[in-house]
């Protein structure tokens, strides 16, 4: 508080003296005192983040999902047979991602139309005669072998009662067949593929 003192003319003269006045909130330390959230927006951010959190995961689960294939024709087989015999590259490294009774994920190196490493979830198979299975040409005689079956069921498969579904999209430049996907085909079940990766190779 402030106290009045005598001057040397007599008059009174004020004389600043803090006498037990508590500081200012924040003078002692230079520092000023951080606002406290309220529970009100406390609550209110988290509602918005939970509603975020659902809006994310109605779109996961109702995107737009991955169109089919179109439909195997002999006529389209026939054209994809043309490219890869034209086009199709006699050493190449291929990444195939299988689906079905016996699914994962197959990689192969071809060199001069051989085979000289393969494996299938990241182990090699000993018997070097299934390393061929999934060769481009080999690929395509699957997609033959089912076209053949599917225009022949119930004859062509065991127990079919229905006729095949068989879809399939193919390279437009080298003709290998990048989707494949094989449905309602009751003696042998349903499978799919779908080649993730082709590169040719140079020597």
């Amino acid at each position: 508080m402030s106290t009045p003192a005598a001057s040397r003319n007599g008059s009174p003269e004020l004389t600043s003296v803090e006498v037990g006045s508590p500081p200012a909130p924040g003078a002692a330390s230079g520092l000023s005192l951080r606002p406290r959230l309220s529970a009100r927006w406390i609550v209110l951010g988290s509602c918005l983040g939970l509603l975020g959190s659902c809006v994310a995961g109605l779109y996961w689960f109702n995107r737009p999902a991955e169109p089919p294939p179109p439909v195997l024709t002999q006529q389209r087989l026939d054209e994809a047979w043309r490219r890869w015999r034209e086009h199709g590259p006699d050493s190449y490294h291929l990444e195939v991602v299988v689906q079905g009774d016996v699914g994962g994920k197959v990689v192969l190196d071809v060199r001069d139309g051989e085979v000289i490493s393969m494996s299938r979830d990241g182990r090699t198979p000993s018997q070097k005669r299934t390393w061929v299975y999934w060769t481009v040409p080999n690929q395509l005689g699957v997609l033959e072998t089912d076209l053949s079956h599917a225009q022949n069921a119930p004859r062509g498969f065991e127990r079919e009662t229905s006729p095949a579904v068989l879809r399939a999209e193919f390279d437009s430049e080298y003709g290998y067949p990048s989707r494949y996907r094989r449905e309602s085909l009751g003696g042998m079940g349903a499978m799919s593929w779908q080649i993730t990766r082709f590169e040719p190779l140079t020597d």
